[in-house]
């Protein structure tokens, strides 16, 4: 049986850039796709031996953390510049 930070490491090295790329699609920033994506990484890497896909989970991690609506202010902002 291969330890368990091995299978981690391949899980990143095969889907890191996929899941920067969904970071990306939730918060329109590569600066904070790569924040999340981090975090997302450190609570899987947590509980690794526990999760039975690791990209279900990280993406249900990425859609409960990394998206949030405009906030009322920026969106006016953005009419008024049209």
């Amino acid at each position: 049986m291969r330890p368990l930070f091995v299978e981690f490491e391949e899980f990143v090295r095969a889907r890191g850039s996929a899941l920067l790329r969904y970071g990306y699609v939730l918060t329109g920033s590569a600066h904070d796709a790569a924040d999340l994506v981090q975090e997302i990484l450190l609570k899987l890497a947590d509980r690794w031996d526990k999760v039975d896909s690791p990209e279900a989970y990280a993406r249900w991690q990425g859609a409960r953390h990394g998206w949030s609506p405009p906030s009322p202010a920026s969106t006016r902002a953005s009419r008024r510049s049209r």
